[in-house]
C-alpha cells in the first residue's frame, strides 16, 4: 500500500514487544530507510548482524544495505568498511565493489575506485546485471551502461527488476545532469512502488533535486 509511515509505525511496534524478533528488527530497519531516515536504519541493521553470525548470505545483505546508506549520508569511510564486511562473506556480490568504488572516489582514491569498476567488468562474464551497467557507466561507457539498463526495464518479466532499473536510469541521468529523462524514470520507479522520502535521501539525485518535477513526484519542498 505504499503507506511507509504506517509501516515504521508497525514495525517499531513489534520490535517493542519483542526485541528479539530478528524480522521485525529487519522489517524496521527496511522500513527507517523508506522513510528516508538512513541513520536509524543504519542503526538496526548493526543490530540485525548480530542475529546472523557466520551466515554469510545474510551478512552480506545486511552490510550491503549499511554499505548503501553510510554513503547516502556521506559517511564514505564507513562505507567502505560496510562494504568490505559484505565481500568478506561474499566476493562475488558485484555491486558491493560499485558501492566501494563510489565512497574510492568520494575520498578521491581514484586508483582504487578503478580497481573495484574493473574488477566487476572482469568478474561479471553475463555483462547484463545492473552491477556491469553501472560499472561502465564510471568508467566512461555511459552510452552502453543506459543501453544495458533500458534493455533490461523493456525486456524483464519481473516487476521489481523492471522498478530497480527504472530509478538506476533516474539516479545515471541525474548524474549526467539531464533532468528530463531522470524525473521521467524517477516517476516511472515511484509510481510503481518506490518510496519518495527515500530518493529524497539520495545525493545521487542532487542535480535535479530543484527542479519542481522532482519535487512533485517525491513529495519534497
Amino acid at each position: 500500500r505504499r503507506n511507509y509511515v504506517k509501516k515504521l509505525i508497525d514495525d517499531s511496534l513489534a520490535v517493542v514487544y519483542d526485541g528479539k524478533n530478528a524480522d521485525a528488527i529487519g522489517a524496521l530497519a527496511h522500513a527507517y530507510a523508506l522513510n528516508g531516515r538512513m541513520q536509524q536504519s543504519v542503526d538496526r541493521f548493526y543490530e540485525l548482524a548480530r542475529f546472523y553470525p557466520g551466515n554469510k548470505v545474510a551478512l552480506t545483505d545486511i552490510y550491503g544495505s549499511i554499505a548503501e546508506q553510510e554513503y547516502f549520508l556521506g559517511h564514505y569511510d564507513k562505507a567502505i568498511e560496510a562494504s568490505n564486511a559484505a565481500l568478506a562473506a561474499d566476493p562475488r556480490a558485484w555491486i558491493l565493489y560499485v558501492v566501494r568504488a563510489r565512497a574510492y572516489q568520494k575520498k578521491s582514491n581514484n586508483d582504487l575506485a578503478t580497481a573495484d569498476f574493473n574488477k566487476v567488468l572482469a568478474m561479471d562474464t553475463g555483462r547484463q546485471s545492473s552491477s556491469y551497467a553501472l560499472a561502465l557507466f564510471f568508467t566512461g561507457k555511459q552510452d552502453q551502461a543506459i543501453g544495458i539498463m533500458q534493455s533490461d526495464a523493456t525486456t524483464t518479466s519481473n516487476k521489481l527488476i523492471r522498478l530497480s532499473r527504472y530509478y538506476q536510469l533516474a539516479r545515471v541521468y541525474a548524474l549526467m545532469n539531464k533532468p528530463e529523462e531522470a524525473n521521467l524514470y524517477l516517476k516511472k520507479s515511484i509510481e510503481g512502488g518506490y518510496s519518495g522520502k527515500y530518493a529524497l535521501a539520495d545525493p545521487d539525485l542532487n542535480n535535479i533535486r530543484d527542479t519542481p518535477e522532482f519535487k512533485n513526484i517525491t513529495g519534497g519542498k
